[in-house]
């Protein structure tokens, strides 16, 4: 009972520490079955009772069962130190806060956090179990850390000022469930959200993959942020790539910093209310930046109510191609909504070769992809030629063909030469996707198989 705390690290010193704690080299703790742990209930008397792991030097804790029931949760709070916490079975609550990597980071009297210049590194592996912060005043900080949820629960649904000194945090849901009342990444000190990755009083940066499972949240996703009494930006990136995401608000960028919203066609997510890039100053340097995924199941979508894509002049998008080409005018609806306001100021792609000189972008560089607000959603539409079709007449035809069989094998060669990969050299990935996107744009073509193709290529080349 009364403040203190309890870490696999520390040994008793009352002379030395307040706390009757000093820390002792690398410790592992396992807690299983049907052990129980209880650090007294949280409440304003009594909210500095603490279960640590790596609070000053390293340290373990792996969960296969029981219960363990705390107000704070520390993982990885010191500079340089390594705390990692393995939860499979059981369940762990903490009633008032949670640190993951916090690097010694402590809430002033101002609500700032007084970070620290190096970082700690805590690292929390779900897998089965139950993390329980429904209740928690002030929630979880994420800070130079990495957290993987295979499967199991995070539940931290709470509100609280969020901030950890500089460095990176990374979480990653592939199943399971997270809840929480607001989610923060790579945001500074002085935000009352309770679910941050890596933020800090320097500039941090804080990643959440969500590649299965559900992450659900009745408030805002803050993805990049500015801190409250501090000179340094934060870097978010929340990628939703599989998995059901579903939250009140996401701001992306906010006051300037960096933040990227990156979604894929496995993956679903949606706003109740809207979706905000930043918005205040045209002429700033940082801003809010959407990937879409595109793949040959599709683009990855946003779902919501409103879409303000910003003022500033870095806010953009990037259509992100994964091992496919898109055929030219094939169009993908990256936000559906009611009303968007605003447009991006760029629209970028990963595909640079085979470009239609005739769609420029504000530099007077050919673009992919071209972008327009059609009624209450933004359509992409693709500029660039499609596979096969080495002329850009429109068609893949004997044309093409016949550039390809002219240059078969032959190195140093563009995509006016056939080489549709981008690789430098023509040969049977090159014929292959000519294969694939044959008679495109032609009335009623013939159909060729890659065999017959493949044998027709070579009896010109012979000719």
């Amino acid at each position: 009972g009364g403040p203190g705390i309890m870490d696999p690290n520390w040994l008793g010193d009352p002379n030395t520490y307040p706390f009757g704690w000093i820390p002792k080299p690398t410790t592992t703790l396992n807690v299983s079955g049907t052990a129980y742990l209880n650090l007294e209930t949280y409440d304003t008397a009594h909210n500095t009772n603490t279960f640590g792991v790596g609070t000053f030097y390293n340290g373990t804790v792996n969960q296969t069962g029981g219960s363990i029931n705390t107000a704070w949760f520390r993982v990885a709070e010191a500079v340089g130190a390594t705390g990692i916490y393995n939860l499979s079975g059981g369940t762990m609550t903490a009633q008032y806060r949670m640190n993951v990597g916090y690097a010694a980071g402590r809430s002033g009297s101002d609500g700032v956090v007084n970070g620290s210049v190096g970082g700690a590194y805590g690292e929390v592996n779900v897998s089965g179990g139950l993390l329980d912060l429904s209740t928690a005043a002030n929630g979880l900080h994420i800070g130079l850390a990495r957290a993987n949820i295979t499967t199991g629960y995070l539940d931290g649904n709470s509100n609280g000022i969020i901030a950890v000194s500089q460095g990176t945090g990374k979480m990653t849901v592939s199943n399971g469930e997270v809840r929480s009342s607001n989610i923060s990444l790579g945001e500074g000190a002085g935000y009352t959200n309770p679910l941050d990755i890596n933020s800090a009083v320097m500039p941090a940066k804080g990643t959440m993959t969500v590649t299965g499972g559900s992450v659900g949240t009745g408030g805002q996703i803050l993805i990049g942020g500015t801190a409250t009494g501090s000179a340094g930006l934060g870097t978010g990136t929340f990628e939703v790539l599989g998995g059901t995401v579903v939250a009140y608000r996401a701001r992306v960028g906010n006051s300037g910093a960096n933040g990227t919203l990156r979604v894929g066609p496995a993956g679903y997510l949606r706003l109740d209310n809207d979706l905000t890039m930043y918005d205040y100053d045209p002429n700033i340097s940082t801003g809010g930046h959407i990937i879409s995924d595109v793949t040959a199941s599709g683009a990855g979508q946003i779902f919501t109510t409103t879409a303000n894509l910003g003022i500033s002049s870095m806010n953009d998008l990037t259509m992100n191609a994964i091992n496919f080409r898109p055929k030219q005018g094939d169009v993908y609806t990256v936000i559906q909504a009611t009303t968007i306001a605003h447009n991006f100021m760029a629209i970028k792609s990963n595909i640079i070769n085979g470009l239609d000189p005739n769609y420029l972008d504000a530099n007077s560089v050919p673009e992919a992809f071209t972008g327009a607000i059609n009624g209450g959603n933004y359509d992409v539409t693709f500029r660039g030629f499609t596979g096969g079709d080495v002329n850009g007449d429109g068609k893949v035809w004997y044309d093409d063909l016949d550039i390809l069989n002219a240059n078969w094998n032959k190195s140093g060669i563009f995509w006016s030469g056939s080489d549709f990969t981008g690789d430098g050299i023509v040969n049977q990935t090159d014929l292959d996707i000519l294969n694939a996107n044959w008679g495109w744009g032609v009335p009623e073509p013939c159909s060729m198989s890659l065999l017959g193709l493949s044998g027709l290529a070579l009896l010109r080349r012979r000719r």
